[in-house]
């Protein structure tokens, strides 16, 4: 770390008192955006998350009404990064056998608006992906999930502070 100093003045004598607190919040805001961004890590050569954009994908899921979601990727993310569907039908809370067509719709267009947002890049990886067996042509059920190797440090600390977040 460096032992330069650097002290910015503004001359804010011409605004009103209102106008000076004003200023002085938006300052205050961008000094704890900067601090937050130096202590997350940097984003992963083609995973493309930082931890605050998991973060924000997963409050949204909440928000949407997926917080089943955000808990099959809690598992996934616990489990290597691999969850099978036997456990998506546990932890999501569905009864054996119900189609899990589009079960990673949500996520993908949580993905989707941040990428149109500019808030993470075109090439950002799936948070969640549906694995098939290639071996396999025809139709077939989804045997698993999994979150990118990638990404999966990301998205841990990303749970990790929703955790912590929580309490």
């Amino acid at each position: 770390m460096s032992d330069i100093r650097v002290t910015i003045q503004i001359d804010v004598t011409a605004y009103t008192d209102d106008q000076r607190r004003r200023i002085s919040t938006k300052i205050q805001q961008f000094l704890e955006e900067i601090a937050t961004e130096a202590t997350e890590p940097t984003l992963l050569t083609g995973g493309g998350w930082t931890v605050s954009a998991v973060q924000h994908a997963l409050h949204q899921l909440i928000v949407d009404g997926y917080a089943n979601r955000v808990e099959v990727i809690r598992v996934a993310a616990e489990q290597g990064g691999v969850i099978t569907r036997a456990d998506v039908y546990r932890v999501a809370g569905y009864s054996d056998g119900e189609n899990l067509r589009g079960f990673t719709r949500p996520i993908n267009t949580i993905r989707k608006k941040l990428q149109a947002a500019q808030q993470i890049p075109d090439d950002a990886e799936a948070l969640l992906s549906t694995d098939y067996d290639p071996s396999i042509a025809s139709y077939q059920r989804a045997p698993e999930f999994s979150i990118p190797a990638a990404i999966l440090p990301v998205v841990r600390a990303a749970l990790s502070n929703l955790e912590e977040s929580k309490e």
